[in-house]
């Protein structure tokens, strides 16, 4: 089932329950209204590599997890930080976080950063991630490793010195997110950029199937009881007198709060 296939059958389903004011037709459609995708909040100051790493995740489809800004998964970027105007910026990123709550936190450092100078983005990040209720998962993706790489190992896969240097940097960013208690749930060394010059391209994208891997494990663990969940809806639903024809993971889907999210298409 598609993700158009899964907002067609919920269209279906609230046009046979609209008007209905019974209790068991209130119900129905109240597990079915509450069905969306996950929310997924991108954080990072400028020049952390925030929109290079959107772009690069949002081309793609990988399992279960489908990160696309314009339709399935609603994303965020607050305004970056670091700049003259940083305590606006800051004050904005919190408040968009406040209204936007997102299910879980993408946070991008860079990894040619992450042991130097990377106190202020923590202190900062843990201002917007504190703000958000209920708390949210966090993923720390370490941007840019391909810099990390000497010039005789410009493009992926990168050569075991190369490795050692960004297995250090993520080592490091975790004992700096644990000084700083920000609970990562992983932290994934990336890198996102192509580059095209004289006609000829150079595609350094390396490691965004097990970051969007690490997004769809830290969401699941946040949604207790799919399986419950697709019951409770297909009682729901029969109480409400409708006959649907609904396999186990398209009402398991309808009835998450996620909507789509780990349909198998």
């Amino acid at each position: 089932m598609t993700t158009r296939e899964l907002d067609d059958a919920r269209a279906s389903l609230l046009d046979a329950l609209r008007g209905r004011a019974d209790p068991a037709a209130t119900r129905a459609r109240a597990m079915v209204e509450r069905g969306r995708a996950p929310r997924v909040m991108v954080v990072g100051r400028r020049g952390s590599g925030r929109s290079v790493l959107l772009a690069a995740l949002g081309r793609c489809v990988e399992g279960a997890l489908w990160i696309d800004p314009r339709r399935a998964v609603s994303v965020v970027e607050p305004a970056g930080w670091r700049g003259a105007d940083h305590a606006e910026a800051l004050k904005d990123g919190v408040a968009r976080a406040r209204a936007f709550a997102p299910d879980a936190v993408l946070l991008a450092i860079p990894a040619t950063e992450a042991d130097a100078g990377v106190d202020d983005d923590l202190d900062d990040a843990a201002k917007v991630i504190g703000a958000i209720r209920p708390r949210p998962a966090l993923v720390v993706a370490l941007t840019r490793s391909d810099e990390a790489a000497p010039p005789d190992a410009a493009t992926p896969p990168w050569d075991d010195d190369t490795r050692a240097s960004i297995a250090r940097a993520v080592a490091t960013a975790k004992e700096h997110l644990a000084r700083k208690k920000l609970r990562a749930d992983a932290v994934v060394p990336v890198s996102a950029r192509v580059e095209v010059s004289g006609g000829e391209t150079l595609d350094l994208r390396w490691n965004l199937d097990a970051l969007r891997a690490a997004l769809v494990d830290a969401l699941w663990r946040r949604l207790p009881g799919p399986a419950a969940r697709a019951e409770e809806l297909a009682d729901a639903l029969r109480r409400a007198g409708l006959e649907v024809d609904l396999s186990e993971s398209e009402r398991r889907a309808l009835a998450t709060p996620w909507g789509w999210f780990g349909v198998a298409t």
